[in-house]
């Protein structure tokens, strides 16, 4: 017997170029996936409508985020979560949020790179988009966001369906 099906889940993972997104729906294939980059005075402006447009084609029953109550995060990053957790609640969406150190303790690892490393083993489509690793004199990369996003989502989905995720043959924000 399986575990009962979860309903849409939306992952997200604000950085301060912009947002990184995953939507996995209810049979555990991906919806949509990217990065969207935020520029200009308003970044959270431009990311809650992201977020938003994902709310509403997608309709996802979960969001899920980073639990920052404990990291040290730009307050501008701290408002934008606040922002997007009301919005979420506001549309009847549950709220999850994962620490960092159980991201490690989910995937295994230690690194951010390793723990994408894992993601794209677990969604294979994913695996053309994994960033190098980082230097430590370089930035991080922008489609780290997407890694990060997708990690969250699979620690919030059912043990046993995790192996299950799999891609659309066109994303609907890459077609």
């Amino acid at each position: 017997m399986s575990a009962p099906r979860v309903g849409a889940l939306l992952g997200l993972a604000p950085t301060a170029r912009g947002l990184g997104y995953i939507v996995i729906d209810g049979a555990h294939r991906l919806c949509d996936w990217g990065v969207r980059e935020a520029r200009g005075g308003d970044k959270n402006g431009q990311a809650l409508r992201v977020a938003a447009a994902l709310m509403e084609r997608c309709a996802p029953s979960a969001l899920i985020v980073e639990d920052i109550r404990t990291a040290r995060r730009h307050p501008r990053i701290v408002a934008l979560l606040a922002e997007l957790t009301k919005a979420a609640e506001a549309r009847g969406m549950r709220v999850q949020r994962f620490t960092r150190s159980a991201l490690r303790a989910h995937f295994g690892v230690h690194t951010k790179h390793a723990i994408a490393e894992e993601v794209a083993k677990a969604i294979p489509v994913l695996a053309v988009q994994l960033p190098r690793k980082r230097k430590p004199w370089m930035s991080e990369d922008a489609r780290q966001a997407l890694f990060d996003a997708a990690a969250l989502a699979l620690l919030a989905l059912p043990e046993s369906d995790v192996s299950e995720a799999k891609a659309p043959a066109h994303p609907a924000g890459l077609a």
